[in-house]
């Protein structure tokens, strides 16, 4: 997550970056000590800004946070496909450098112990999915049960395989972080 720009007290812009690695408790307290901050600074405008959208939204929504209620939500769409595959190829060409293999994804994946992995790939052959702990989804995808498929959900959440965005209906939506590997498990596994 990056917090960027923002003036405390005259200072010069300043970026935070926190690792989504970080704990929960110590980010809450960075949290606090920001909002100490923030709260008596009246000639600046904030943006909090990460890729990890369930974070931000567990900042902002969740009771017993620092940043409860204090903020109004703006959700961007994903990047078109295209204009991703021309960014990405581009830079990656500019720098010499080589995108993922079809080996790279594979020794990704076999980090994976199977149940997440059959809901990763149930999830990237939907490419959005909602309502991923129904009958419906679950057979639809020959999953176990909802309670396998929900710790599943929170595994491929904490190390940042899947991310979900809220829909107009206020249901999650859930989506593969890397829209490459989505892509390359739809192609090997339609």
């Amino acid at each position: 997550m990056i917090i960027n720009p923002f003036i405390i007290k005259g200072k010069i812009p300043e970026a935070y970056f926190c690792d989504r690695d970080v704990e929960t408790s110590v980010l809450t307290n960075v949290e606090a000590i920001l909002r100490t901050h923030i709260q008596h600074c009246t000639n600046a405008d904030f943006v909090f800004a990460g890729s990890e959208r369930h974070i931000l939204s567990e900042m902002f929504n969740a009771p017993s946070r620092p940043f409860y209620a204090s903020t109004t939500s703006m959700s961007l769409d994903a990047i078109s496909m295209d204009m991703y595959a021309e960014f990405v190829t581009t830079n990656f060409e500019e720098f010499d450098k080589d995108i993922e293999s079809e080996w790279d994804f594979c020794n990704r994946l076999s980090l994976l112990s199977q149940k997440p992995k059959e809901v990763l790939f149930a999830i990237a052959l939907e490419g959005k999915s909602q309502k991923v702990t129904s009958a419906e989804f679950i057979r639809k995808h020959k999953l176990s049960s909802a309670s396998s498929v929900q710790s599943a959900i929170k595994q491929l959440l904490d190390e940042d395989w899947i991310t979900y965005s809220v829909n107009s209906n206020g249901r999650k939506q859930y989506s593969l972080s890397d829209v490459f590997l989505s892509l390359w498990i739809k192609q090997h596994y339609c």
